[in-house]
């Protein structure tokens, strides 16, 4: 244990900020965040206000904490560098936000478990990873501005989804990637390269409210859309 008063170890080697006792947070989350700072190289970010300084980890920059545990991270357009974030024990967080980081690997986002906002746009991704299916709880996909050609399968499987932003991508072809999505309200796919909306792409998106397909390369709408979607209020084409 550290004491509170000199910051030594019985052997009297100095304590990380991880290991105080009187942390406001989990060590093991300390220890995520630590890393993400390290692999990210937080000394060249844009603000790094308290980060590693602190045992109060809520005053760290971009960080919230909840109830004890780090509910919120975000570090949009910090100059976080390229990294792969291997071992990310943050149970609780439900919101994430590294957009406009466009050197970041985001291959380790499935142990993130808890999500239920991620905000992964302009980081100039040319695909999202498979492994995204491990997001059970996630709500709200924003992935606009970058450089995906393809929708991945493993979408359809995040059934909580509520609202997907795929704007301004490459992407040039939808199928079935959203046919069990049922709580989808807001689908923003404009911007892309799509020629052909298949009949059935939407038939058991049950829920869906707005659909962007505006500034693709589509030349004709199936007549079942509507249909297929009977709570659509707004579609955008052109």
């Amino acid at each position: 244990d550290c004491d509170l008063i000199t910051d030594e170890k019985p052997d009297g080697s100095i304590c990380t900020i991880c290991e105080r006792i009187d942390l406001s947070i989990p060590q093991n989350e300390c220890e995520s965040l630590r890393a993400i700072y390290t692999w990210s190289n937080g000394s060249g970010w844009d603000n790094n206000n308290n980060w590693l300084n602190s045992v109060d980890v809520d005053t760290w920059y971009g960080v919230e904490v909840v109830s004890g545990h780090v509910n919120t991270l975000l570090l949009s357009d910090n100059s976080l560098v390229w990294s792969l974030w291997t071992w990310l024990r943050l149970p609780k967080l439900t919101s994430l936000d590294i957009s406009s980081n466009p050197w970041v690997n985001i291959s380790a986002i499935w142990q993130l478990t808890g999500l239920s906002v991620l905000n992964i746009a302009n980081m100039e991704l040319a695909a999202l990873p498979a492994s995204m299916s491990t997001l059970q709880t996630l709500d709200i996909l924003y992935a606009q501005n970058n450089a995906l050609t393809t929708i991945i399968a493993s979408l359809n499987q995040l059934t909580d989804l509520n609202i997907i932003d795929l704007s301004n991508n490459l992407i040039n072809a939808i199928w079935t990637q959203f046919q069990n999505l049922n709580q989808l309200t807001v689908l923003d796919l404009s911007d892309n390269q799509i020629t052909v909306m298949p009949a059935n792409a939407f038939q058991w998106v049950s829920a869906l409210e707005e659909l962007d397909m505006a500034w693709n390369l589509i030349t004709s709408i199936p007549s079942s859309l509507t249909a297929s979607a009977q709570t659509l209020q707004r579609v955008y084409f052109t």
